[in-house]
């Protein structure tokens, strides 16, 4: 079998499909009698189908959209072209919980009640499965040591604490270094498994202390950023839950978090974006997070209100999801990126050609399209926000990759 376009010498080809331009005279709705009539044949495989180890197509349900549209093609020429179902990557969360003594407010349904209350429907909802999720606290309330006060025992260090550790005090207070908070308690763990972890480790805890803002992200975001790196094929995010604005360590004000801890950590390599939801009164100032970690706004919950705190949680699930699509890596070859096509198949068999655009500056505001993660040496097919409404408006719809044709761009 010859090569197909798109691909490198010594591809093994799953499924060819040939296009010319001359089935724009035939239709899809009889596909025996679009090949008796335009002469063309496509070749059976076992399809190779999702991110990097894929998943077999059945036989003979390629998408029509590829088998009778002449846009994949070149004017007159033809073109053989491999199908793949696009696969979104996985999403990943390291979620930073408020333990300051306000959560303990108001009595009999505490903040902090509601709040775990809704993190383990979060983690019992269906639509969390396939997630890794890991959990820090904060604030942390730790041992430090006194500073210039030397000791032999704890009788020589002052109250309350009267500790002493390798011939120093130590006394009680709320941690302001960031590496305390990039070590979770709870590591991130794919869902299932890790709901019994995390709802062992909150019984563990009980709301004392102040809301060291800055460090606690700043740890967060360390941590992320490791895991992504770590975890190249993962979308990675910070969300953080707290009921008070910075009052602890510096930086405290909510602008100056987001320019030199957040904002940075959104517009870097991997890029780890930070959603903040904010259960109480007076939180506006949290938006500066939320905007600089490149996620618009903060989401404001009033106590009490259990299923909008449960309905914040969702939506920043569904708006983490990544909307991104590993660029295939068939057996025994690489892929032109020039000759890749993005299609959206939708429940009823009918479709959508995506165009390509040169990146997400080029994204169109009304019209759906996408662009690779690194034109050089792409590795992702990234939807611009609105074909990523698109592509996520329907349960039934499928995000299918042609490689073969010369790739579609937006005119």
């Amino acid at each position: 079998m010859s090569t197909g376009q798109g691909l490198v010498p010594g591809l093994t080809r799953r499924r060819r499909v040939q296009a010319r331009e001359s089935y724009s005279l035939c239709t899809a709705f009889a596909f025996l009698a679009l090949l008796a009539a335009c002469g063309e044949r496509t070749t059976k495989g076992s399809g190779q189908v999702g991110g990097d180890s894929g998943v077999p197509l059945p036989d003979g349900q390629l998408p029509m959209s590829f088998l009778a549209d002449s846009s994949l093609g070149d004017g007159n020429t033809a073109c053989a072209v491999d199908v793949y179902k696009g696969e979104r990557r996985p999403l990943d969360m390291v979620a930073l919980l408020d333990q300051s003594g306000s959560m303990l407010d108001p009595p009999g349904n505490t903040k902090w009640d509601q709040v775990t209350s809704a993190i383990k429907a979060f983690l019992q909802d269906p639509a969390s499965q396939g997630m890794a999720i890991g959990l820090q606290y904060f604030g942390l309330t730790l041992l430090k040591p006194v500073n210039g006060l030397a000791c032999m025992t704890g009788a020589d260090c002052p109250a309350p604490e009267n500790s002493c550790d390798q011939g120093q005090c130590q006394t009680l207070s709320t941690s302001c270094d960031a590496a305390d908070y990039s070590m979770l308690e709870v590591p991130v763990t794919p869902v299932p498994q890790v709901s019994a972890m995390i709802l062992s480790s909150v019984a563990r805890h009980l709301p004392a202390g102040g809301t060291p803002t800055a460090p606690a992200l700043q740890g967060a975001i360390h941590n992320a950023t490791d895991w992504a790196t770590a975890h190249p094929a993962d979308a990675v995010v910070v969300l953080m839950l707290t009921d008070g604005l910075p009052e602890n360590c510096s930086p405290m004000d909510t602008a100056s978090i987001g320019t030199s801890i957040v904002g940075p950590a959104a517009n870097g390599m991997p890029p780890i974006r930070t959603f903040v939801i904010g259960v109480g009164d007076a939180l506006q100032d949290l938006n500066n997070i939320a905007a600089a970690g490149g996620t618009g706004h903060a989401y404001f919950v009033q106590p009490g209100q259990e299923v909008a705190l449960q309905q914040a949680l969702n939506d920043i699930r569904g708006r983490s999801l990544p909307c991104s699509y590993s660029l295939p890596q068939p057996d025994g070859g690489t892929v032109d990126p020039g000759k890749v096509n993005v299609r959206l198949t939708n429940s009823s068999g009918s479709f959508q050609q995506v165009p390509q655009v040169a990146g997400v500056t080029a994204c169109p505001s009304g019209a759906p399209a996408w662009y690779y993660d690194d034109p050089s040496h792409p590795t992702q097919i990234v939807a611009c926000p609105s074909a990523c409404a698109l592509f996520g408006s329907d349960a039934g719809d499928r995000v299918d990759i042609a490689v073969g044709c010369a790739t579609q761009a937006l005119r």
